[in-house]
């Protein structure tokens, strides 16, 4: 009986070498593309928690007390003499889901559109959803207030009119990765009674 010999295939070196670094290379480019998958997923998914959960909102500031600590009139011919001090309780809310960082600021006092007052306020940090409560005196400067013509006759009224402008300026970090800028400010407008030494609030 004849035996039909079959043919013996022998690999050379050469092609087991090209073989392992075919597959080498196949398994690099396999991890690659699942690390790269992985890393745009995770960015994909903190981008939406950027945008949606974490979006960064303006902080709440308004003014929630104004009180008078001290007056006193005097006039002389058509000149005024007033001093006025105040104490002022600002509240500043934080909506954020992350903490809020405000640098120093200033609160102005105005009178008929003229800048008459000043107080800083210090800067600080507000944790996630928190209230930070700012007190402060904001004393009006006299002599600015005995060049304007109109408070002679405010004086003798017995009604001064003030407004009140107070700006927050601060960053929010979102996920640690983003720094975005918010700003928040509050406007108080009220009156002064001379005869009585009382405070009335028009709006905040």
């Amino acid at each position: 009986m004849d035996v039909e010999e079959q043919p013996i295939t022998n690999a050379t070196p050469n092609q087991d070498s090209q073989n392992m670094k075919d597959q080498k290379r196949k398994k690099i480019i396999i991890t690659t593309a699942v690390v790269v998958s992985v890393v745009l997923v995770i960015f994909v998914i903190i981008l939406i928690l950027a945008l949606t959960v974490f979006k960064a909102k303006d902080p709440k500031m308004t003014v929630n007390s104004v009180s008078l600590d001290s007056l006193s009139v005097s006039t002389d011919k058509l000149k005024v003499l007033l001093n006025v001090t105040l104490g002022v309780n600002l509240v500043i809310k934080n909506p954020n889901k992350v903490g809020f960082t405000y640098s120093n600021s200033t609160s102005y006092l105005n009178y008929r559109g003229q800048n008459v007052g000043q107080a800083p306020i210090p800067g600080g940090k507000i944790s996630s959803d928190g209230t930070e409560n700012v007190n402060f005196k904001l004393s009006i400067m006299a002599d600015r207030l005995a060049t304007n013509m109109s408070t002679y006759q405010d004086v003798l009224n017995g009604v001064l009119p003030l407004n009140m402008v107070s700006d927050v300026k601060g960053k929010v970090k979102i996920m640690n990765l983003f720094k975005i800028s918010v700003e928040s400010a509050s406007s108080c407008d009220f009156n002064i009674f001379i005869q009585n030494s009382t405070i009335s609030r028009s709006n905040v």
